[in-house]
């Protein structure tokens, strides 16, 4: 069976260039499923905080039921297994280039005039950047336990608060359920989104 692997993605935001938005979500998916939905039952995490699990949870329900599952509270009956895992690795540092505007005119140093008489050069500044990399990983499978879909998000944010990521990573991932990505997407969501999905 075909593996995703996270750890691609997660090569690639701490190698990238430039400093990925803390909105942009990195997701990768697989699936083997014709088609998704009917019953299922949600599995928590047993390694993390409980009440927290219960709320990510939900918000993961909410997901499923815009793709046409629908929770019951059985497991033995249930087609459709749902387990879901999230991490925060941390802090890494990145080393970002900004342009330094230096007037010859001068000599050195910045100068704001609008005199046409120079000539305005920019030197290369290097600007240290803290961050950390919040991961979810979402995978269904059957009750006989095989694998049918798994997707999986990456984000970095300037702060290890999982609570804060946990909505952005679920809606940058949401349009990846059940699908094949074929590739790592990257996924804008922005704020208002997350605050609606917060109000259901």
């Amino acid at each position: 069976m075909k593996k995703i692997f996270l750890s691609l993605i997660f090569t690639l935001l701490i190698q990238g260039c430039s400093f990925i938005d803390y909105r942009t979500v990195a997701v990768d998916s697989y699936s083997k499923a014709e088609k998704i939905g009917g019953s299922y039952y949600i599995e928590l995490p047993s390694n993390y905080i409980q009440l927290q699990n219960q709320v990510f949870a939900n918000l993961i329900k909410e997901t499923l039921a815009s793709k046409g599952y629908i929770f019951i509270a059985s497991k033995e009956r249930a087609k459709t297994i749902i387990n879901f895992l999230y991490e925060v690795k941390g802090p890494y540092g990145a080393e970002n280039p900004y342009p330094i505007p230096v007037n010859t005119w001068w000599g050195s140093g910045y100068y704001g005039g609008l005199d046409d008489n120079f000539e305005m050069n920019c030197i290369e500044g290097i600007e240290f950047q803290q961050y950390y990399v919040n991961k979810l990983t979402i995978i269904a499978s059957t009750s006989e336990k095989q694998q049918i879909w798994e997707v999986q998000g990456s984000l970095k944010t300037e702060n290890s608060d999982i609570g804060s990521a946990f909505p952005y990573l679920l809606l940058g991932v949401k349009p990846y359920v059940g699908v094949n990505s074929n590739k790592i997407i990257y996924t804008e969501v922005t704020e208002k989104s997350t605050k609606k999905l917060l109000e259901l």
